[in-house]
């Protein structure tokens, strides 16, 4: 599979668009959509940077799936939206204390 194998066709000219724009992306990271194998949609973050291999121009690309991480990370902020907004419907506030230092932070 190439690079241009696992974007989602709505993604593929912007995806070469962008190759053409930034010098065919010498290094390149971000997170974006991307199809598996099984042709199901995942975020991945890729981290992509051009190498010498066995005196061949190459690139070393790292691809992480992050589609757990920003679910989750939507799920907080959702979270901390209602808890503030709860919090001043009730007329209530939240507090830390650090007992070894006596800090109250607000």
């Amino acid at each position: 599979m190439t690079a241009f194998d696992i974007k989602l066709h709505e993604d593929k000219q912007l995806f070469i668009d962008n190759y053409r724009a930034h010098d065919k992306f010498k290094s390149y990271e971000g997170i974006g959509r991307h199809v598996k194998k099984d042709r199901s949609l995942i975020f991945a973050e890729v981290k992509s940077n051009e190498i010498i291999f066995n005196g061949t121009e190459a690139r070393l690309v790292i691809a992480n799936d992050v589609t757990e991480k920003l679910k989750t990370e939507k799920q907080i902020i959702q979270s901390e939206k209602n808890l503030n907004a709860a919090q001043a419907i009730a007329h209530i506030g939240s507090w830390e204390m650090d007992y070894a230092t006596g800090q109250l932070t607000l």
